[in-house]
């Protein structure tokens, strides 16, 4: 009775192995498919498993729970562990039934063509729960790897990371298609040919409205000369302005249309100064309609002389000012500790400056402390216009020191400064270049993948 009990007993138990073994050792057991393959044994299926039940006969030990050991080749690297370290994160490829197209018949293995270091990482954050990027692979390679083994939100994790280190918002994109598809036309250039032509003719536009901005000041061309040029020149420059005002309207108002979110559209730098080049033109027609003698206006300096901000709209097309920019504002505290200094060496200086002269020569042009900034800020930064000098020996050994101690602290910041550029420099052009082309995409469900910018659209 008991024998009988126990061969029912492992009977089941060989039944329930069959039927939560993975599908390619299913189809090697089970009549009617993949005949050709080599059948596998009870002792090999039971021994495949991890917990343990004992004969009352033989005391031989099966397994009963599914705990089937795996063997993952990767680049000919060989990898064998659980299988239910793969189910643990049921978004896996190796958890998937779509692993059954890597699986190697021949050698009992899955294959995968990819890099091993990343899949030891990932394996050893199955098994631990940390994840840490192996030294010496791409960050390209890495995400790659990750979003290739089903790990997107690790994915999504390590590409903000990523961004965040070279100082690139995150993208945002609007769900809708159509407002997607110009969203990316207006703001990324890499997307299409369209968005790349696109990005061609507003950079045309910019050089030409600061050719007209720069035309119009010179002298045989303003309307005070009175000559016929001028008349001419006046005119066209005016079609012209027209011309580059209405396509830049135009892109504002498309782009601003199209945005996922319109409020933090409108606060963004460079946005802020689209609509400043764009506003003194409808100001300054608005004030022709209504008959306001516009030569007699201070403002209306002020609103021509914002025109010039026009040519901050090339850093959106231009990858140099961009990563100007950008070591400017990794450099603030430097920035910042310099003018300190500075402006504290600046007033010691100047005072020092002031008294020499005054109690040497009366007649003297520093007049007071602030009037002897002047001096002190040209000769700091070894500029020395001369227009200002001072003529006392005090105030000459004043001015010696000055100057070699303008060199030290002017130099002092620039190693760091540069250090910061070659940085951003090697990051943004190399390793990181891939960004531009990657997304991060809020899905319907609320979940963030990454999508490449191209099939995105």
């Amino acid at each position: 009775m008991g024998a009988n009990q126990t061969t029912s007993t492992m009977a089941m138990a060989l039944h329930y192995d069959m039927l939560n073994a993975p599908p390619e050792l299913r189809d090697r057991n089970f009549s009617g498919r993949n005949m050709d393959s080599p059948k596998l044994s009870r002792s090999d299926i039971m021994r495949s498993r991890g917990h343990v039940y004992e004969s009352r006969r033989s005391k031989q030990k099966f397994s009963i729970t599914p705990k089937l050991r795996v063997v993952v080749n990767v680049s000919g690297k060989k990898y064998e562990t659980y299988q239910r370290t793969f189910t643990s994160k049921p978004n896996c490829l190796l958890a998937k039934d779509a692993r059954t197209s890597y699986y190697d018949e021949k050698n009992d293995e899955y294959f995968f063509d990819r890099n091993a270091k990343v899949f030891e990482a990932i394996l050893t954050y199955l098994q631990t729960g940390i994840l840490a990027k192996p030294e010496a692979v791409p960050d390209k390679v890495y995400l790659d790897d990750l979003r290739f083994f089903g790990f997107e939100n690790e994915a999504v994790d390590f590409y903000k990371s990523l961004v965040a280190t070279v100082d690139q918002p995150v993208v945002d994109l609007p769900k809708n298609k159509l407002q997607r598809k110009v969203w990316e036309t207006m703001e990324y250039p890499n997307t299409s040919r369209l968005a790349k032509f696109v990005s061609l003719v507003s950079t045309f536009v910019i050089v030409l409205s600061i050719f007209v901005f720069c035309m119009e000041t010179l002298p045989h061309f303003k309307k005070s000369s009175g000559t016929k040029v001028s008349a001419v020149a006046q005119d066209v420059f005016m079609y012209m302005e027209t011309v580059c005002v209405s396509w830049f309207t135009l892109e504002y108002l498309l782009r601003l249309a199209s945005c996922p979110n319109k409020f933090r559209f409108i606060y963004q730098p460079l946005n802020v100064v689209d609509l400043a080049a764009i506003v003194p033109f409808y100001v300054i027609v608005a004030l022709e309609r209504t008959g306001t003698n516009l030569t007699s206006l201070a403002v209306l300096r002020v609103l021509r002389l914002v025109r010039v901000f026009r040519i901050f709209k090339l850093s959106r097309y231009s990858k140099a000012l961009q990563l100007l920019l950008e070591t400017l504002r990794s450099s603030v505290k430097e920035l910042c500790l310099l003018v300190f200094l500075l402006a504290v060496i600046t007033v010691l200086f100047s005072s020092a400056f002031y008294y020499f002269e005054t109690e040497g020569d009366p007649n003297t042009k520093f007049y007071s402390v602030p009037h002897t900034f002047w001096l002190s800020i040209v000769t700091l930064t070894t500029v020395g216009y001369g227009d200002i000098v001072p003529v006392t020996p005090g105030g000459r050994i004043v001015g010696a020191f000055l100057a070699v101690t303008g060199v030290l602290v002017v130099a002092l910041p620039i190693p760091i400064i540069v250090n910061n550029f070659s940085r951003i420099y090697s990051r943004v052009m190399s390793d990181s270049s891939f960004l531009e082309e990657l997304v991060c995409v809020e899905t319907d469900d609320g979940e963030l993948l990454i999508e490449d910018v191209v099939t995105s659209l």
